[in-house]
């Protein structure tokens, strides 16, 4: 075929997530750093996962436009946020046409990668920006097939050179997963276009169909926060109906529940008083391919209210919920996976949001592109303190004076961002080697910025380390998370104050975070 509408644009584009997502675990499993602190399977299927609920229209523009503020929405992470604005480039060059050729093809993936290129602060070879200059260098063939025949296998050749262009990924034995995420995509397109069926495909977009986002009735009122979530099935529940007993134990744990099941995937929704009761029922039954919780306290009660200043603040769970709000923050967006949160969470939280100036603590390095292009699109006055831990987010708020102006807490924020030294340790999930550092599957690791420590099979190994690292500091905060007991964090706790002596304060907090097994900040008064 030489062209194609919008209706099989669309198509190609519902096969690119069915297919992005059917390798979403392959995805997640090649992520470098040995603690899995972001999924790209999970971040770029979030991505696309609006595209189900995208209109249909003969018109390729029109479909474009609604993918692009689709995939906007719901982006989030590092490739999350890449694919979003690799979709502002495409409609950007395409924005025009009523049908596309092979020709408006190539040149749209070639706007969209400039335009994926220049949103990005330091762009690295080698990664998914690689894979989309290089999927169009043979240009346009004669046919849409053929096009998207040999876009598929340039890109699958540039994934395979990843190794050769990062280094880390060359030591590891892994290619890049947002690279490879791409070529799925492009994959999926081919397969759309060769007529092929994908089963996933069509379950996910049934899902839609029966479930919004608007969900919202009164029940709303007696209840604390809205969880949904997608589980792709383990291969014990594959089959209608064999997630029955979940549906039921859903049922007991909150209401206004809609509840979806296909032979592979789950998809539910419920309003509810503890969010953690909803992460341990779906646990057995197979991988959480989203998982997204809103807080409705804030959204029925405090979306109208005025005020000089407020935070938006990301976590993982209760734990830091807590903490937080100690410090009189109440608007958290709270997701279990990695505090990810997309465009469309944040987007939404500051248009509800009635504050003069809104200031958002990312706590996580993945969230903060998304922040980014959040303030190219707002006309509020929002502040982003760039913290990549729940923990630094705490260090920066002590520093924060509700009678100063805005401008002024901006500066002492950054500046205590700047002067904190923020660790993280954590049991590796797999094997890591970089340089002279061999990690084990299973070793205690200490991660600060770029540099990893190995610490073998005992956590008081790091405390040297640390030890040394403290030198000038004035204070320790020591937060423990749900992957340490409290006995064995007490007693790296007393090592620790023992090793630095009198001259450092070392605090030990239950955080209860979810990634890390210990979040550490090192603080200079």
């Amino acid at each position: 075929m030489k062209t194609i509408n919008g209706t099989l644009l669309l198509k190609c584009l519902r096969y690119a997530f069915g297919n992005i997502t059917n390798h979403s675990v392959e995805l997640n499993k090649l992520n470098v750093f040995p603690v899995p602190d972001g999924d790209t399977g999970y971040n770029m299927s979030r991505a696309m996962s609006g595209i189900t609920g995208v209109k249909e229209s003969e018109s390729a523009s029109t479909v474009l436009c609604n993918a692009t503020d689709s995939i906007l929405r719901n982006s989030r992470g590092n490739s999350g946020t890449i694919l979003a604005v690799f979709f502002l480039g495409l409609y950007e060059k395409l924005s025009d046409k009523e049908e596309l050729d092979s020709n408006d093809i190539i040149e749209g993936f070639i706007n969209g990668y400039k335009t994926s290129y220049k949103s990005v602060e330091k762009p690295k070879e080698g990664t998914i920006l690689t894979v989309i200059a290089d999927c169009v260098k043979s240009g346009a063939k004669d046919s849409i097939e053929e096009t998207l025949i040999s876009m598929k296998l340039e890109a699958y050749e540039s994934v395979q050179r990843t190794p050769s262009l990062l280094p880390i990924l060359k030591k590891n034995h892994v290619v890049d997963s947002g690279g490879l995420g791409f070529y799925y995509f492009i994959e999926g397109m081919e397969k759309a276009v060769a007529g092929e069926e994908e089963i996933l495909l069509n379950e996910v977009a049934s899902f839609d169909e029966s479930m919004g986002d608007d969900i919202h009735d009164d029940e709303d009122e007696e209840y604390n926060f809205c969880v949904e979530g997608m589980i792709k099935k383990s291969n014990s529940y594959f089959g209608m109906n064999k997630a029955a007993k979940l549906q039921q134990a859903l049922t007991k744990q909150g209401g206004s529940i809609v509840f979806i099941e296909t032979p592979s995937l789950v998809k539910f929704h419920i309003h509810c008083d503890d969010e953690s009761g909803i992460r341990e029922a779906i646990k057995p039954y197979g991988e959480a391919i989203d998982y997204k919780v809103d807080n409705l306290r804030f959204e029925v009660s405090e979306r109208f209210e005025h005020k000089e200043y407020d935070f938006i603040v990301c976590t993982d769970g209760e734990g830091f919920n807590t903490i937080y709000n100690d410090f009189g923050i109440t608007n958290t967006l709270t997701n279990a996976r990695f505090q990810d949160v997309s465009y469309d969470e944040l987007y939404k939280a500051i248009s509800l949001n009635n504050s003069d100036t809104i200031f958002i603590l990312p706590n996580n390095k993945n969230v903060i592109p998304t922040c980014s292009l959040i303030l190219t699109k707002t006309t509020k006055h929002v502040v982003v303190i760039p913290t990549t831990t729940q923990a630094e987010g705490i260090a920066v708020l002590e520093r924060f004076d509700e009678s100063a102006p805005p401008e002024e807490n901006e500066h002492n924020m950054l500046d205590a961002l700047e002067n904190i030294k923020s660790l993280r340790i954590a049991i590796a999930q797999k094997e890591y080697e970089d340089g002279s550092i061999k990690v084990n599957t299973g070793n205690w690791v200490l991660y600060n910025k770029t540099t990893i420590i190995d610490g073998n099979d005992n956590l008081n190994n790091l405390v040297p380390s640390i030890g040394s690292i403290a030198n000038e500091m004035n204070n320790i905060n020591i937060y423990y998370g749900d992957d340490i007991s409290e006995e064995l964090a007490n007693e790296f706790y007393d090592k620790l104050a023992q090793f630095v002596g009198r001259k450092i304060d070392v605090n030990l907090i239950e955080g209860g975070q979810k990634t890390y097994a210990l979040l550490i900040v090192l603080e200079k008064y």
